[in-house]
């Protein structure tokens, strides 16, 4: 294989033998964790099943 003095050419053998880790992830992103208790994932809950339930009665009456 022909390389340039410089390139980013690696051989895989090499990548392998120092165990790099080629994942797309970032691993110093800090997780993002959902904080809402219970009580808010079920208020929520509520309101987006009424906000369906008046889209469906809306249609409903363009239906007939």
């Amino acid at each position: 294989m022909l390389t340039a003095i410089v390139s980013w050419t690696v051989a895989r053998k090499q990548i392998e033998e120092k165990n790099y880790d080629l994942k797309a992830a970032n691993p110093n992103a800090k997780a993002d964790e959902d904080r809402r208790t219970p009580g808010q994932l079920l208020d929520l809950i509520e309101a987006k099943g009424r906000e369906v339930a008046e889209a469906i009665a809306e249609l409903r009456k363009l239906d007939r």
